[in-house]
């Protein structure tokens, strides 16, 4: 009989999965679990002894990675990389319904960066959140300190990334088949913005998310609005701070940070050069606040 070719055999009578010489993975569970946050959670910052990757269900929460501040809201994943300084803090009005998986091992990074999570950029939104949550509670599930359990566990993990790999990966071939218009960019970024003002926002990270260059999103944001997203974003921080400034009682440092101005004076610099006066001589201009 002569050697049995690789790959699947089908016939009326059977299916047969020949030669499949690739090894598994070393991947092995740490842990897992999932919370409903309390509003204000935080946790960090700290390093972990191994890999950890949280998905969140519902709600929004600030990620601090690498010295820069990301808002993730429902539908994301991140990951934590082992001895990686981070600290994460669920939002205080909407916080995060999350889960997550502890994990260790040689492929780990190879996983990881498989299924989307480069170093410099390791989040993104997933599109099966439900089926890694019914994979995590077959992890909770197989709870006892057994043979068999572990290895129930460690099965749903491999199904686990398997799935983000396979999300992943159709993500991507639809990313590059497709041709949204300039105006579906515009949108976004104007939505995204009218969102998150009061965050700190990026233009060049937005557009990497988006899968744009930024030139090109710069240049489709101002042929369809006449400014650029940096401006637009600057015209959305001062009307929002003209608001407060008339009709609440706030100090001006509170009003500054509120519309994502962590800097006070610079805060009052740029409010100057947009309406004219300074934030104080703006607020005796008008009606006195409502207390």
């Amino acid at each position: 009989m002569g050697k049995l070719q690789p790959g699947i055999v089908r016939s009326e009578r059977y299916r047969v999965l020949n030669d499949i010489e690739e090894r598994v993975n070393d991947l092995q569970l740490a842990y897992c679990g999932s919370e409903q946050c309390a509003p204000g959670h935080r946790f960090g910052p700290n390093r972990r002894e191994c890999f950890v990757l949280h998905v969140v269900r519902s709600g929004e929460g600030r990620l601090l990675l690498n010295g820069e501040e990301f808002t993730l809201g429902e539908g994301f994943a991140f990951v934590l990389r082992a001895h990686q300084e981070a600290w994460y803090e669920a939002d205080h009005e909407r916080p995060w319904n999350y889960f997550w998986v502890g994990f260790s091992g040689v492929d780990a990074e190879t996983c990881v960066r498989k299924a989307g999570f480069p170093k410099e950029r390791p989040f993104r939104p997933v599109g099966c959140t439900e089926k890694l949550g019914e994979y995590l509670d077959e992890m909770l599930d197989a709870h006892q300190l057994n043979f068999w359990s572990s290895l129930r566990r460690n099965a749903n993990l491999m199904l686990f990334f398997s799935e983000l790999i396979q999300d992943y990966t159709s993500t991507q071939s639809l990313r590059q088949s497709c041709s949204y218009s300039s105006s579906s960019y515009v949108r976004y970024v104007k939505d995204y913005i009218d969102r998150y003002y009061e965050k700190k926002l990026r233009i060049g990270a937005i557009a990497e998310y988006i899968g744009v260059n930024r030139s090109y999103l710069s240049n489709s944001f101002r042929r369809e609005t006449g400014v650029s997203p940096q401006e637009y974003l600057m015209g959305i921080r001062i009307r929002r701070a003209q608001t407060l400034l008339r009709e609440s009682g706030l100090m001006i440092a509170e009003i500054a940070q509120q519309v994502g101005y962590p800097d006070a004076l610079a805060f009052s610099r740029i409010f100057r050069q947009r309406v004219g006066l300074s934030p104080s001589a703006y607020r005796r201009s008008g009606p006195r606040p409502r207390l």
